[in-house]
């Protein structure tokens, strides 16, 4: 299972105490030493700007190898 950590008490300066920053930073540490990935939520980034990123990503992937190698940052 794909552990889902909100960062909203990291960020939101209304919330974000040292003990609440502290306990996401926990969180993310133990993810990464178990599962080495996560979901976070709380972010603020809108769901049409998250679809958009995915759907461009989406696209660079299906590009044939040829195409995805004109487009390596050593090249840019």
């Amino acid at each position: 299972m794909v552990p889902t950590i909100d960062i909203s008490s990291f960020i939101t300066p209304q919330i974000a105490t040292e003990e609440a920053r502290a306990e996401v930073l926990e969180k993310i540490r133990t993810a990464c030493l178990e599962n080495g990935f996560f979901v976070i939520t709380g972010h603020g980034v809108e769901e049409e700007l998250q679809q958009r990123a995915l759907a461009m990503s989406k696209c660079f992937f299906d590009l044939p190898l040829e195409e995805k190698l004109e487009l390596s940052e050593k090249k840019s």
